[in-house]
């Protein structure tokens, strides 16, 4: 059988997934709690529009040709790295084929597609010059080194509705993924991670090296971080810049201040303190071994303790004991004395929980 000379002039060669016409429903589960996304995303399928016009013996073809398309990674020989046959109906030398509908372009397929890529066509048997695939413009908008911006509420979905990752990011040098924001507050933070599953996870960081697994840092004069409750309110718990950790006053599990002062009717004052709740923490004179420490904050549903630490001057053993202030809920009356019950002045330590 004698092969016929085909002429191929292309038309158009797409190289981007096209959207379907129909619109899916994302099974997001919504609640008071939640913003969900946007309900309803157009779906990605995996195809490339191709357009060509067929010429047999210097007429238009029409009828149906058997046509095999190729992709390789080179303009001769190379390796071929997808491939499939459609029976294409051709009209007056005009046809459009959807690639990927017979094969799937699959997850290693579009894995290859970050390089030079050319199409071989086989007409019944005759193999025509291989062409280059040429990106549409939308399409180099996802090339390396691009920049997808917009004024829409999101400039870029990515999604994955199996059991799959949704976005893989990594580097062998720099930074995997780099997140800024020019905005205030929580609504203008840099980056957003959010679960939607009453089980699920919003944010894990995983290291398997020897360093950090997560590191923050604030080069301002801010918080190192903020841990919000579910309640709406106020954060729960802050670490400052210096490593001061802060604690809501009716969480439990951490000290929420402590003193060490010198207590009496003269002289009383504090010697060296912190207080995660309230404000400065303040003494008065209120008699021989006794004094008053002001926390700033309630006391009467807090747990305590107290000490006598022992001084070089101390002539017996001692011990310390407090009460609450029935005039201010923040004020608590200790006093220091002897094994004997004798008052005396000195030093006392109390920790606040």
């Amino acid at each position: 059988m004698t092969r016929k000379a085909y002429l191929l002039v292309l038309l158009s060669m797409i190289l981007a997934f096209s959207l379907v016409s129909e619109q899916r429903t994302l099974a997001q589960s919504t609640s008071p709690e939640t913003d969900a996304p946007a309900a309803v995303e157009a779906v990605i399928t995996p195809v490339m529009s191709y357009q060509g016009r067929l010429v047999e013996a210097g007429a238009p073809v029409s009828g149906t040709r058997s046509m095999t398309f190729s992709l390789y990674n080179a303009a001769s020989a190379g390796t071929q790295i997808w491939s499939e046959t459609q029976s294409v109906s051709v009209t007056n030398g005009l046809f459009q084929v959807a690639l990927g509908s017979v094969t799937p372009l699959s997850e290693a397929v579009l894995g290859q597609m970050d390089q030079n890529l050319w199409m071989e066509i086989n007409v019944a048997g005759t193999i025509l010059p291989r062409q280059q695939l040429m990106g549409a413009p939308y399409a180099l908008s996802l090339a390396p080194g691009a920049e997808v911006t917009g004024s829409t509420a999101r400039a870029l979905s990515v999604g994955n509705t199996g059991s799959g990752v949704g976005l893989w990011s990594h580097s062998t040098t720099s930074h995997g993924v780099t997140a800024s924001s020019t905005g205030v507050g929580l609504d203008g933070a840099a980056l957003l991670a959010q679960a939607y599953d009453k089980g699920g996870i919003a944010a894990w960081a995983l290291n398997e090296g020897t360093d950090a697994s997560l590191v923050v840092s604030n080069n301002g004069e801010g918080p190192l971080i903020k841990g919000f409750g579910g309640d709406g309110g106020e954060h729960e718990f802050t670490i400052l810049n210096d490593g001061t950790f802060q604690q809501e006053l009716e969480a439990s599990g951490l000290v929420k201040a402590a003193v060490y002062a010198y207590c009496g009717d003269a002289g009383s004052g504090i010697i060296r303190s912190f207080n995660n709740v309230g404000d400065a923490i303040s003494i008065t004179d209120y008699s021989v071994g006794v004094c008053e420490i002001d926390f700033g904050f309630p006391l009467t549903d807090r747990y305590y303790s107290v000490t006598a630490p022992a001084a070089p001057t101390d002539t017996a053993e001692a011990y310390a004991a407090c009460v609450f202030a029935t005039w201010s809920e923040s004020v608590i009356v200790c006093a220091r004395e002897t094994i004997d019950g004798y008052a005396y002045n000195g030093y006392i330590m109390i920790v606040i929980y």
